[in-house]
């Protein structure tokens, strides 16, 4: 054997030897990296047009975005002739019956009532407004009350009311004036008791500013009774105390009883039971 055969002999033994040894462990797969998160990029600012909140525009005109002061409203002046007297009729006005703004001499009668007597309602027929009991009329509202209503809804001690000729029926025809030369009493006398009436129970004739009650209920509804405590005048029905006579009603009986719309009540201090202190006066006597 030769030296190349040799060679060749021992390569072949040793490549055989090779591949009849022990499979090596595979290599591990490679751990993946993500990506790295991204960074908020800056806004961006335009150095030629900073940025800025626009100014609202009203009517072609720049608003201002400051917070306003409050401004009081002044409504424009109106003064019409009332009659033969030179006055102003009423502006800026609160309804009694809703607290409404009310104006150019107009106002709610509803609420009056209702602060007369909590029990009673309102109704009207054309020619009168007047509060009612249990859908009856009570209380027939004259000059005196609607001035009240004026003073009140226009918070105005010398507001009058006066009717005006507008077309309307007379009980809408009532607006609230203040006028210009207010009138000057005929007479600086005092109050006096009213004199001369008729009782609108009996018809019979009383003096001294009295009075009677009874008919008064019964005119408000013909089964109405009346009844009377320490303090107080009722009227009844069915022996059951239903309504309380208060300053509005002793009013309307001075007025039925002397037959003067001017007439008025008033308690004096004559008598140990508040309900007998009520009489009637008159100014002047």
């Amino acid at each position: 054997m030769n030296r190349s055969t040799l060679i060749g002999l021992i390569t072949t033994i040793l490549l055989l030897a090779a591949c009849g040894s022990a499979p090596q462990a595979p290599t591990a797969a490679p751990t993946l990296t993500p990506f790295p998160t991204r960074e908020p990029q800056a806004t961006r600012t335009s150095i030629n047009n900073p940025v800025s909140s626009p100014t609202p525009i009203f009517n072609n005109q720049p608003v201002s975005t400051a917070i306003p002061q409050a401004t009081a409203f002044i409504p424009a002046t109106f003064t019409p002739i009332v009659a033969s007297n030179s006055g102003t009729i009423l502006m800026n006005g609160r309804g009694l019956t809703n607290g409404a703004s009310v104006s150019n001499g107009e106002f709610q009668v509803e609420g009056y009532c209702n602060i007369l007597n909590s029990s009673y309602g309102v109704a009207e027929d054309g020619t009168d407004w007047y509060c009612t009991f249990q859908e009856q009329r009570a209380l027939t509202l004259r000059q005196t009350q609607f001035n009240d209503i004026c003073q009140r809804t226009y918070s105005n001690p010398n507001a009058i009311a006066i009717q005006v000729n507008n077309g309307q029926r007379p009980a809408y025809q009532w607006r609230c004036y203040q006028l210009a030369n207010p009138p000057t009493p005929t007479s600086s006398a005092p109050p006096q008791l009213a004199t001369n009436g008729r009782g609108i129970t009996t018809g019979s004739f009383v003096t001294n500013g009295e009075f009677e009650v009874e008919g008064y209920c019964s005119s408000i509804n013909p089964s109405y009774g009346v009844d009377v405590d320490q303090n107080f005048w009722y009227c009844t029905e069915n022996g059951t105390r239903i309504l309380t006579l208060g300053v509005a009603e002793f009013d309307d009986i001075c007025i039925r009883t002397y037959s003067n719309p001017a007439a008025y009540s008033e308690q004096i201090q004559n008598n140990d039971r508040p309900a007998y202190r009520w009489r009637c006066f008159v100014i002047g006597g």
